[in-house]
């Protein structure tokens, strides 16, 4: 039998980015759905060690585990720094054995991992050049500058949609970079034995309920919803909107609350329930019981909610 390929896999069990989570978590499953001699072995890179248990609940045959961290400390980043400026490198590279894996993704630095012979770098969507005012300062100076370097110096690029690589190429039209359409899949854990209702009583869901399942970024528009029921408070209607998601934007602290405040202003808490970041299984089987799933999402590079 041939030597399997040692494909490694950056993981971190992020709430603040739970989409970015379930991605790796999803592509394990893909790959687990192979015929064994055309599976990989799994590298997985962890930031944090209690993160391996999660990975390891998919039954995937062939893993193994490395902890690692790429933060600097201050005096570390200010020889890089000088080294950088003078031999165009760093001297100090917490990057990853070259013998490890023979392919690293999904990677985002494209100042890191000298070492690697075949990185795969991945860019989740391109929001940050459509809707700019959605993101910090800091973030653009490092995210537009990212996108422009990758385009320009021809790395291989996964990117989750056709849509995503249609902007690709109307931003870099010159890039020679090789652009992959890595499609999102999903496989789900089991939620179906979970009681509606027990969850309908734990959740204080008393009327037939619509749910908009979406992290608490400005960018999803919740508002949207939130004027809608406004509206609908007045026909008469027997309903309730659930909202599930980490309630927190670290672009708009404030996002959250003011959404309450709208909420708490318009007489609507009857009507609106933040669950806040609960269970998977659990907010699975409250979508699958909601009289309909609410994405009013501006802008999505994949979307685990629709998929």
């Amino acid at each position: 039998m041939a030597e399997r390929k040692r494909v490694g896999l950056i993981f971190s069990n992020n709430e603040n980015w739970i989409g970015g989570t379930y991605y790796i978590l999803n592509l394990i499953n893909a790959l687990n759905a192979l015929e064994d001699t055309l599976k990989p072995e799994l590298i997985i890179f962890l930031e944090k060690p209690n993160d391996q248990k999660i990975v390891e609940e998919i039954g995937y045959p062939y893993l193994k585990f490395l902890t690692f961290s790429l933060n600097y400390t201050l005096p570390e980043r200010i020889i890089n720094k000088i080294s950088r400026t003078i031999l165009g490198k760093k001297i100090i590279d917490r990057g990853f054995p070259s013998t490890v894996a023979q392919i690293i993704f999904p990677y985002f630095d494209a100042e890191a991992l000298y070492n690697i012979r075949a990185k795969l770098y991945w860019i989740p969507d391109f929001q940050a050049h459509i809707y700019p005012t959605f993101f910090t300062e800091s973030e653009l100076k490092r995210l537009l500058p990212l996108h422009q370097t990758l385009a320009n110096r021809n790395f291989p690029i996964v990117l989750s949609s056709q849509d995503a690589a249609n902007t690709f190429q109307k931003l870099f039209p010159e890039s020679k970079s090789k652009i992959f359409v890595l499609n999102f899949a999903v496989t789900l854990p089991d939620f179906k034995h979970l009681a509606i209702e027990d969850l309908r009583k734990k959740y204080q869901l008393n009327q037939p309920y619509f749910i908009a399942p979406n992290q608490f970024w400005q960018h999803k528009n919740h508002i949207t919803v939130l004027k809608a029921i406004e509206y609908l408070s007045t026909q008469n209607l027997d309903f309730q909107l659930v909202f599930t998601g980490k309630e927190y934007d670290n672009r708009n602290p404030q996002y959250t609350d003011d959404l309450k405040e709208f909420v708490k202003v318009k007489n609507l808490s009857d009507k609106v329930k933040f669950l806040g970041f609960i269970d998977r299984k659990e907010q699975l089987q409250l979508m699958n019981n909601a009289l309909a799933v609410i994405q009013p999402s501006l802008f999505e590079g994949w979307s685990t909610v629709v998929e």
